[in-house]
């Protein structure tokens, strides 16, 4: 196994396609080779690469995000086999409150879908252990292992950080069996906090690369990033343009501002009673989430229909009822609306508004920003960073603990390719003193906004 540990702006993208291209000219064509990230944006940029080398994708290479990878290549042929049970489909809906994660994923799995955040476990039972496995199943876990790597002739892994303490525990599984393998990815950017990246690096020490340039940031930006981040990670950029402004909250009117700069990104790290971060939830997981409900809710009223019967029901009526919603109408009187004749307990009304209200959108009278979660793997010309209390505690070096907030900062100050603003909210000023928040800026070449 190789690993490589890569800044933000380090060219991770173009350096995973061109050794997935290497890898093709190596192996024999009857072996396949996986590709796998854990965004569609990602998974994107390494095809657009790989389009641009090979024109068209060889068939062979499989550029998918980790649930796909999983699902189609692993639990999909082999699930059944072990455990008597198959998946017909993936499901991403939501699953509202945590406490009923769990009853929600199985009424699913009863209806033979699998839920997203249930593949990487499904996929350790099957792939590598369960708590209860007799000895039948771990020999066939064996074939199926023997037989996988048969075909496999590469698997690289994108975004390494992001990876969870299961699938963490199949690529061990994986490196016993001695397939080829290559994960990429950036310890400083793991806004989940789930810290295997670093447990990777520590157990395999001897196979870890760190590429340190930045081909994003001009060395002014990195300057102030370095300071957050040991210096064995720091980096380096040939980019000697770029402008780091600083200003503050009090003295400008933050609305107009930011209509004016026009900046390519503006983000923040949560929402405030100021500044929202809400972001549209896309209609296939509202209709998902609806349909899923319905439903259950019809399958208890209509017993002695048939499976079918009850699923048309269900589709017609989360179309109608996103139909209704989008008129502006009242959630209770959609649904009676909608089902005049049916007899829904009031648990059921709290679900279906509870899923109807994710359509709903930001308060107008917030300024709309994004999270710096959701700018992840961006960039922009321009870019304005809210600063808030949070990060502020370890931008100043108040706090020096490795997290997720530690993360979220660094992610936060690398996005620009020229103009970098921090925007430093009324909160901070209060907590710090502008006179030290801007002794502290001093060192960095930072312009102060009037």
């Amino acid at each position: 196994m190789k690993i490589s540990i890569a800044g933000a702006g380090a060219g991770k993208t173009t350096k995973m396609a061109d050794r997935i291209i290497a890898r093709y000219t190596e192996i024999d064509k009857s072996k396949n080779i996986y590709c796998v990230s854990f965004t569609n944006n990602a998974v994107t940029c390494i095809k657009k690469k790989l389009k641009e080398h090979f024109d068209l994708i060889p068939a062979q290479i499989h550029v998918e995000t980790i649930h796909s990878f999983l699902y189609q290549e692993i639990i999909k042929p082999y699930y059944y086999l072990l455990f008597k049970k198959s998946f017909d489909h993936i499901s991403s809906i939501d699953l509202g409150d945590p406490k009923y994660k769990a009853y929600q994923i199985k009424k699913l799995e009863d209806r033979h879908i699998l839920h997203v955040e249930a593949i990487t476990q499904k996929a350790l039972w099957l792939f590598v252990k369960r708590s209860n496995d007799n000895k039948s199943i771990r020999d066939k876990r064996k074939i199926i292992q023997a037989i996988f790597a048969k075909y496999c002739g590469g698997i690289f892994i994108d975004e390494a950080q992001d990876i969870d303490k299961n699938f963490y525990d199949i690529i061990v599984q994986l490196e016993k069996l001695k397939l080829f393998l290559e994960a990429i990815g950036d310890p400083k950017q793991d806004l989940r906090g789930r810290g295997m990246l670093r447990q990777l690096v520590e157990e395999y020490q001897d196979r870890v690369t760190y590429i340190k340039e930045c081909h994003r940031c001009p060395e002014k930006h990195l300057k102030v990033s370095n300071f957050i981040i040991n210096k064995g990670e720091w980096q380096s950029s040939e980019i000697d343009e770029g402008s780091f402004y600083v200003c503050f909250e009090r003295n400008i009117n933050v609305r107009q501002f930011i209509q004016e700069k026009k900046f390519d990104l503006k983000y923040i790290y949560q929402k405030n009673e100021r500044f929202d971060t809400h972001n549209q939830i896309t209609r296939n997981v509202v209709f998902d989430s609806l349909n899923n409900e319905l439903y259950v809710i019809f399958k208890e009223l209509y017993k002695d229909d048939n499976e079918l019967n009850i699923s048309r029901r269900a589709y017609y009526g989360t179309s109608k009822l996103i139909q209704e919603y989008k008129k502006g109408n009242n959630v209770k009187e959609i649904i009676k609306k909608c089902f005049p004749s049916s007899r829904f307990e009031p648990t059921n009304y709290a679900k279906l508004c509870t899923a109807l209200n994710l359509l709903k959108g930001t308060d107008t009278d917030l300024i709309n920003v994004n999270s710096i979660e959701s700018i992840k793997g961006q960039e922009g010309e321009t870019c304005l960073f809210i600063l808030t209390t949070v990060l502020a505690a370890y931008l100043f070096g108040e706090k020096k603990q490795e997290n997720k907030v530690k993360c979220a900062l660094y992610v936060a100050l690398t996005r620009s390719l020229n103009k970098m603003t921090i925007l430093v909210t009324t909160e901070v000023e209060e907590k710090y003193t502008r006179e030290k928040i801007l002794e502290f800026f001093k060192d960095f070449s930072v312009i102060l906004l009037v």
